[in-house]
């Protein structure tokens, strides 16, 4: 029994050492942003704002009509979600509101 005591107690001691212990941040690991993003990999690397396809593909994009058709026109957003521009489901959720009421007299 103390020796199952014992090795419960020392087990959580170890956890919590390991945990103190434990790197959190990238500095903990003594990792420089180099060893990260080695070269050309890195992220913050702005040249692609220069390259002449993704300059080419952005003005296309611009330029597109595919927000100018008819069928988007007839959809009515809220927020980017779809509503109806009626009402009907509201009056749908007050008819099932009167229903409930009616039900539990």
């Amino acid at each position: 029994m103390i020796v199952g005591l014992i090795s419960f107690v020392l087990g959580w001691v170890w956890i919590a050492y390991e945990i103190y212990r434990a790197p959190l941040m990238p500095e903990d690991f003594d990792l420089r942003e180099e060893d990260i993003w080695p070269g050309e990999e890195r992220p913050c690397n702005e040249e692609w704002e220069k390259d002449p396809d993704v300059l080419e593909f952005l003005e296309r994009e611009d330029n597109s009509e595919v927000w100018t058709n008819e069928e988007d026109n007839k959809i009515h957003t809220v927020g980017g979600l779809s509503n109806d521009k009626e009402g009907s489901f509201m009056e749908f959720q007050k008819k099932q509101k009167d229903f409930s009421k009616k039900v539990k007299k």
